[in-house]
């Protein structure tokens, strides 16, 4: 059987360097155990309450869904945060839930936090605690930890420290312009994100030192061809958002997942807008999200008035109207054109992939 072998595969024990999203109020347990089930990487997307008991009994049962019967066996998905969301919190109620985090999943995804430097440092102390207790000097039974990055200056403000030191992360992902839903309001694109931050990597990691972070490109990306190309500019795999919102598998509403498939690549808008009308409001600056264009969108750009508006949203939120609500997604929604099981949708971008590279093999020429 031919796979696929990268950095990431090889950190996270996945066959497809692929990796679902956690998208907050899309990704539950059940696409994430359906990905990784299938030889990519799921997660599960925590949104705006971070509860630690609900925490702690969602992973009890995903291990019962897994057979997983060994407490010390992290289950092979990962859990995603909002890093000002955690910031919100205590410090003892954080340390507690991180803790619950680092102990059972293989990996913990954090972004978009007003002080990520501060957590990524109090997460490798967490670590070195844990590893400490357990007396295991296994770096695979350890949680590993990707942090997300929307443009090369905020990857230079965050991986240095003092005296020219770096960060200890697992995985930095490269979140380009185009991925749906919130991410950085000006930012590259993929295809030039990637190989900046791919050169960032090793002239501030070089070789002969502390291990390199795995790079994973996202934004924009749905097929094998998008994997090929991503691995072609220096990425060790992908991360798909809205590819996976067309599954049955995905929390989106049935209008929502119609309205992906209608929608083309032109019909998404990146915006604050959403956010201010359902109240969730925190973002650190320069942060907004990419969503379909609808009826909302075209009342607020035509100039109606933020509080009719809103009456709107409210109202839309109790009968789900999909023409005012909120659907995030990505500028390759476009090329999302049928529903089908995560399952497939991992089975089809791994044999894409794996067709390309065969064939673009077999056009070189040896004189």
């Amino acid at each position: 059987m031919r796979s696929i072998e990268t950095d990431l595969t090889r950190l996270l024990g996945c066959r497809v360097p692929l990796i679902c999203a956690p998208m907050a109020g899309v990704s539950f347990k059940e696409l994430a155990i359906s990905v990784s089930l299938s030889g990519g990487f799921g997660f599960i997307g925590q949104s705006y309450q971070l509860d630690s008991d609900q925490l702690k009994e969602d992973l009890d049962q995903v291990r019962k869904e897994l057979g997983i019967t060994d407490l010390n066996e992290l289950i092979p998905i990962g859990i995603g945060i909002l890093g000002w969301y955690i910031e919100k919190m205590n410090e003892e109620d954080a340390l507690r839930y991180l803790t619950i985090v680092l102990k059972s999943v293989k990996c913990l995804w954090i972004s978009f936090g007003k002080d990520l430097k501060k957590w990524v440092k109090l997460i490798h102390q967490l670590q070195k605690k844990q590893k400490k207790d357990d007396d295991d000097d296994d770096s695979t039974k350890r949680c590993k930890l990707a942090v997300v990055v929307s443009s090369l200056s905020e990857a230079e403000n965050l991986f240095l420290i003092e005296n020219s030191q770096t960060l200890e992360i697992d995985i930095i992902v490269g979140q380009g312009h185009e991925a749906g839903g919130h991410g950085g309001t000006d930012g590259e694109t993929i295809n030039a994100l990637i190989p900046l931050l791919r050169n960032l990597i090793i002239k501030l990691w070089p070789e002969g030192g502390r291990r390199r972070p795995t790079l994973v490109a996202a934004g924009g990306l749905t097929h094998g061809a998008h994997l090929v190309a991503m691995l072609a500019l220096g990425a060790s795999g992908i991360v798909c958002g809205t590819r996976f919102l067309a599954t049955p598998e995905a929390r989106y509403t049935d209008a929502q997942k119609q309205a992906i498939l209608k929608a083309k690549s032109v019909d998404t808008i990146k915006t604050t807008l959403f956010d201010e009308l359902r109240g969730t409001i925190g973002w650190p600056k320069g942060i907004n999200g990419r969503a379909l264009k609808n009826e909302t969108i075209i009342d607020h750009l035509s100039g109606k008035d933020f509080k009719e508006l809103e009456t709107q949203y409210q109202i839309a939120m109790k009968t789900g109207d999909v023409k005012r609500l909120v659907t995030w997604s990505g500028t390759s929604v476009g090329l999302v054109s049928e529903i089908i099981s995560a399952k497939k949708v991992v089975q089809e971008i791994e044999k894409e992939a794996i067709s390309i590279i065969i064939s673009n093999h077999s056009q070189i020429k040896y004189h």
